[in-house]
């Protein structure tokens, strides 16, 4: 006898989670959460909660996975495949331009949860192809934009005005987003029309409790910087330091606490500098406008010397130097002379001197019982992500030399080019009519020197690989020379 399946028993939640879900059930609101303490997890309920005929709620901020510029995970794709995952019968469905203005209507009242964009929505909600006294209610995902997009606030007082009853019930884990502008929670709870805000941060006593309990095993793996990159980290240190003196001295109203050192290298100084220049930018001159531009370059060269590699940093200071509107408009750092040590330091750490080290051949290693693990490995953005892959799989000198040859245009034509004209000047150097056999042994040593002390200034990542087969015969050349001598 075939059994019916049982549809998958949904994830339970947490105890924070669980209060969060009741206090928000009984009383429409504003949840505001910290980061990683499920938000997601906190609509996927209700969204299951109302995925039913006799019920019609629309959800906003999820828009699909095509209108974002990159895959982004919690798009009304990912809930729509939870729930199916979890044997929900009555999934969410998206209202798309495919279906006809006729069939509108009556797509809406078939119930259940409906994810549309708000230009759907605005049109719908002002030519009546919804039904808004048959709405039970709207979830707002991400409700720190609403204030940043009329479109959801135009769609709610739209829908406030045509419903009365319906609930109204927002989500957000970016508490940081209200610390900008003038009662900027006071204004989004106005946009969503509730009255009741519900703070959840980590030291909230239910949230920290639970942690406690549950104490992960972090190990920290510190990797310390080359010489190199020490140098480069203090120069743009010193030119951070000298662009905020001189930003001081032409505004002396600003407070003097928050343009420090010391902020200037956290996150929020961006947001510490508009908050403070933002009412005054008609006003100010372009020295201080410059002065803010090379402001955020320097924060970004710092972020690209610990985050990337050495070519992809010496690429970004080349281009500033190369950019005429960026030479021009800078405030005179690029002048300095801890710019100079800043550039000296990025080329040397792409062109260096191959060492003998790396001509050698290395021994195979012999292979040793491993224990084959599953390694997860996550990092700040998809750039680096990309990175770290290449170089796992095709290892460190070939990712740089790749990228090498696609940054600067080196590849190995160019090497092949270069050797041919090594070859070049040596046969012009022998075919120099000859003073005595003295003189040529007395001066083959002294240029045989200079040809290798030039090799080696000209030599960049791509010939470190191993020495070319010119420069084997010119040392067997030197040596027998020196023997004869």
């Amino acid at each position: 006898r075939a059994c019916a399946a049982r549809p998958a028993a949904m994830a339970v939640l947490l105890e924070h989670e669980s209060q969060i879900f009741l206090d928000l059930f009984h009383q429409d609101g504003l949840v505001i959460c910290a980061r990683g303490l499920g938000i997601d997890r906190l609509l996927l309920r209700f969204l299951r909660l109302y995925c039913e005929p006799a019920s019609l709620v629309l959800v906003l901020n999820t828009p699909p996975a095509s209108l974002l510029p990159r895959p982004f995970p919690l798009t009304g794709e990912y809930f729509i495949d939870q729930l199916r995952s979890d044997g929900v019968v009555h999934i969410p469905r998206r209202v798309t331009n495919e279906i006809t203005n006729n069939t509108r209507y009556e797509f809406y009242t078939q119930g259940g949860v409906i994810f549309a964009t708000s230009r759907i929505l605005v049109v719908d909600f002002l030519t009546d192809r919804i039904p808004a006294n048959l709405i039970t209610g709207i979830l707002v995902y991400k409700a720190h934009r609403i204030i940043e997009s009329c479109q959801e606030a135009f769609i709610l007082r739209l829908y406030r005005q045509k419903n009365k009853q319906g609930f109204i019930k927002a989500f957000t884990d970016n508490a940081v987003a209200f610390n900008t502008g003038f009662c900027h929670v006071e204004r989004v709870m106005r946009n969503l029309f509730v009255r009741k805000l519900y703070l959840w941060p980590r030291f909230h006593i239910a949230v920290n409790s639970f942690l406690e309990k549950h104490k992960p095993e972090v190990v920290e793996i510190h990797v310390s910087m080359t010489p190199a990159m020490l140098a480069i980290q203090t120069s743009i240190l010193d030119i951070l330091n000298a662009c905020l003196r001189e930003l001081k001295r032409y505004n002396p109203s600003l407070e003097v606490e928050d343009l420090s050192l010391e902020n200037a290298i956290g996150k929020p100084f961006d947001k510490t500098i508009r908050h403070y220049l933002d009412p005054l930018w008609h006003q100010l001159g372009a020295k201080t406008k410059s002065l803010v531009q090379d402001l955020k370059i320097l924060r970004t060269l710092l972020l690209y010397l610990t985050q990337y590699d050495c070519v992809t940093f010496l690429n970004l200071l080349e281009s500033l130097k190369a950019s005429e509107k960026a030479f021009g408009e800078n405030s005179g750092w690029l002048f300095l002379d801890s710019s100079t040590s800043m550039f000296v330091n990025a080329r040397a750490r792409v062109y260096r001197i191959a060492d003998e080290k790396l001509n050698q051949k290395g021994k195979v290693p012999e292979k040793s019982d491993v224990k084959k693990e599953n390694v997860l490995i996550c990092a700040s953005d998809d750039r680096a992500c990309a990175q770290l892959r290449e170089c796992i799989i095709a290892g460190a000198e070939a990712f740089l030399t790749r990228l090498y040859n696609k940054t600067f245009g080196k590849d190995e034509k160019a090497g092949e080019v270069w050797i041919k004209d090594r070859k070049a000047a040596k046969s012009k150097g022998n075919a120099r009519p000859d003073t005595g056999p003295q003189a040529k042994k007395a001066k083959l040593p002294a240029s045989s020197k200079q040809n290798k002390h030039k090799k080696q200034q000209d030599r960049t990542i791509i010939q470190m690989m191993g020495k070319t087969e010119d420069e084997k015969k010119e040392e067997l050349e030197v040596e027998d020379n020196k023997e004869l001598s």
